[in-house]
């Protein structure tokens, strides 16, 4: 008996790196001849930087800069000082020769950091920040979807997946001026800056993907050095990308992801108006899938021969969009015994957050770091921090057996009020947006071998009669029998596979 073992080509999207390493900060420097000496050290703050990556047959090699700032008070000056140190890193990750990743998410984070004087004009600064990467590639996958022979018995599954259509990776840059006000008529001292991405709307084409976004800057800055006057300027610019996607389609579906490697804001010496540049480069990726069915044999067997089957685990994965939404939550900070006059700036670090799968619903778990800088009843600047975490959920469609997430958050708003000398209620938006992939693992068929030295035996009956139970499948009672499926449904005038309640049926001998 000859038969043919039919193939379906499907690629899937592949995690081929997922790493985080450490990099320690530990440094100690004088500040520059120009810097005020330290009295108190109100805040420290590391901002790490990627301006270069590379990526070779084995190894992702990435290149960037911590800058380390420390916001301090002096007594020869009525305002926040700044102290600024620059240490270079470098670090290198393993990758698989054959697949070494067609698109990267490249992030950094800071773990923790402390710093303390050890005297007027020296600072002692030890910490650590990770660099968190992942890389993804195509995965090509076959399955066995039909076997065509006589006297063959299938039992298929049907499933729907998402195919990668490609993957594409685009890294650009924009460049824009900040106006200040016409009040300014010093440079100014940039104390912090707050600088998010994000995406606003997506659009696939012929082998392309438009990525169209967003990017929200604040800046805390010395605006007179004399009487220590500081003040806050926010600043949005849109931007657009296009990302070369081959095998996208209008009709694709697609998941896009944008970062910031590393920014710069600095004074526009040829400005005739007070004005900043800011310059910011970016890393942005898109994938693009098509939805559609595919049949898996599940089970098979021949009426005639023994027959082995080779199996393996089939995992399939239907890409279910992304679920956004903004969600608030509200904390109270304490200034301890200091009585708190004015509130100057308040921002926030989200440290992590992770995803959860709950029945018809994903939970998230956010950890952020609250920093608010304001005047005590001595007419002096203060610094404090809280650190707080919460939860919050997003409706599902439906449940899902085994599903993962990809998950980003950003803070669209930060609101207070003062209602104690020493309290402060600070209200926090953040606004979530997470991708959802579905697994659906099968245990499938994917080669046969039919042994013809050894014939089934057959039943002397030509008709049996056989009392079968609800629920059972008729596949297995076919294959029990050693007939066919169709034969049994045709016989008993039946029209599912599964049996609703105990029957007694005619099984027909072939």
């Amino acid at each position: 008996m000859d038969y043919q073992v039919n193939q379906e080509e499907f690629i899937l999207k592949e995690m081929v790196l997922d790493e985080s390493k450490e990099q320690p900060v530990d440094v100690d420097f004088n500040l520059p001849d120009y810097c005020k000496d330290v009295q108190r050290i109100l805040k420290c703050y590391v901002v790490p930087k990627i301006s270069n990556y590379n990526v070779t047959t084995n190894s992702l090699e990435i290149e960037g800069v911590a800058n380390i700032n420390v916001l301090y008070s002096s007594a020869s000056s009525a305002t926040i000082n700044l102290g600024e140190h620059s240490m270079p890193f470098t670090c290198s990750f393993a990758l698989n020769n054959e697949k070494n990743g067609e698109v990267f998410s490249i992030k950094t984070r800071v773990l923790y950091i402390n710093c303390r004087a050890v005297s007027s004009r020296r600072l002692d600064i030890h910490g650590a920040f990770c660099i968190d990467v992942r890389a993804f590639a195509k995965k090509q996958c076959e399955i066995v979807y039909d076997v065509e022979g006589d006297n063959i018995e299938q039992k298929k599954v049907i499933s729907k997946m998402s195919d990668v259509e490609g993957m594409g990776t685009s890294q650009f840059s924009i460049e824009e001026n900040i106006e200040l006000p016409s009040s300014i008529t010093e440079t100014v001292t940039i104390l912090y800056t707050d600088i998010i991405a994000s995406n606003t709307d997506c659009k696939a084409l012929d082998g392309k993907v438009v990525l169209k976004g967003n990017v929200s800057v604040k800046l805390l800055y010395v605006s007179d050095s004399e009487t220590g006057e500081l003040k806050t300027t926010d600043y949005s610019v849109a931007l657009s990308q296009v990302i070369n996607v081959e095998g996208a389609t209008s009709e694709s579906v697609y998941e896009t992801n944008l970062e910031i490697l590393n920014y710069d804001v600095f004074e526009d010496a040829e400005s005739e108006t007070p004005s900043l540049v800011l310059q910011v480069n970016f890393l942005a990726n898109a994938v693009a899938y098509k939805n559609k069915e595919t049949a898996l044999v599940a089970d098979l067997y021949s009426t005639e021969y023994e027959l082995e089957t080779v199996r393996s685990k089939v995992s399939l994965t239907k890409f279910q969009g992304n679920i956004n939404g903004v969600h608030s939550n509200k904390v109270v900070i304490e200034t301890n015994e200091e009585v708190l006059s004015k509130v100057i700036d308040i921002w926030n670090d989200i440290i992590s957050i992770t995803t959860q799968n709950e029945e018809n619903q994903v939970l998230f778990k956010i950890k952020m770091n609250i920093c608010i800088i304001y005047i005590n009843n001595e007419e002096k600047f203060s610094y404090n921090e809280k650190i707080i975490e919460f939860d919050c959920k997003e409706s599902l469609d439906k449940s899902f057996s085994k599903v993962s997430f990809d998950t980003q958050a950003e803070t669209t708003s930060l609101a207070y009020r003062i209602f104690d000398e020493n309290k402060v209620e600070i209200k926090i938006e953040n606004k979530i947006i997470t991708y959802i992939y579905e697994h659906l693992i099968y245990n499938a068929v994917t080669d046969i071998t039919i042994d013809k030295e050894k014939p089934k035996k057959k039943d002397s009956a030509a008709l049996v009669v056989y009392y079968a139970d609800a629920k059972e499948n008729i596949f297995d009672i076919a294959r029990k029998h050693n007939t066919s499926l169709e034969v049994i449904k045709t016989q008993n005038n039946l029209q599912d596979d599964i049996l609703k309640e105990d029957a007694v049926l005619l099984i027909p001998v072939i």
